[in-house]
């Protein structure tokens, strides 16, 4: 549990400034209107941290996976899209459409996720807590060789 959460945290430190370069070259790699730039670096943005949040919270969810509670799971996971859905259907209605409310559904959507995860893993395994001394950097390394290689073949098959 441990190494997996260091690992996706470097992947998150590692994806971030990445993500950043992408919001501000967002108009460049995209054919936006004049006048739409802002709002589309918004959506990119709260996209980009919504993915990084969910990044992150897969080690917590793996708990309910081990444990074969997916309903519990299933449940996280369909209250986040209920509550991405409501925000962007609100904002909506209380404001002119635009990219920014469905970047803040998304946003606030990624933010249940991880709430509602970190929620299950305390719950379902209390056992497991988070020690950054038990950080095992074999484990990591075998994760990263099976990553790489999932990586490149994928690409070979593209």
């Amino acid at each position: 549990f441990n190494t997996a959460l260091v690992a996706s945290s470097i992947v998150v430190a590692i994806l971030l400034p990445v993500s950043l370069i992408a919001v501000w070259i967002t108009p460049q790699i995209f054919n936006i209107p004049p006048g739409a730039e802002s709002d589309a670096r918004w959506l990119v943005l709260l996209s980009a941290l919504a993915f990084l949040i969910i990044t992150f919270v897969s080690s917590f969810a793996v708990s309910s996976y081990a444990l074969h509670r997916f309903d519990l799971r299933l449940l996280v996971n369909l209250i986040g899209l209920v509550v991405q859905f409501s925000c962007i259907i609100i904002l909506f209605n209380l404001f002119s459409p635009s990219l920014w409310q469905v970047g803040i559904g998304l946003f606030l959507s990624a933010f249940f996720f991880l709430m509602g995860h970190i929620l299950l893993w305390r719950l379902l395994t209390p056992e497991l807590k988070i020690q950054l001394d038990l950080f095992d950097a074999s484990y990591l390394k075998k994760f990263l060789e099976k990553l790489l290689a999932a990586v490149f073949k994928l690409s070979w098959e593209l």
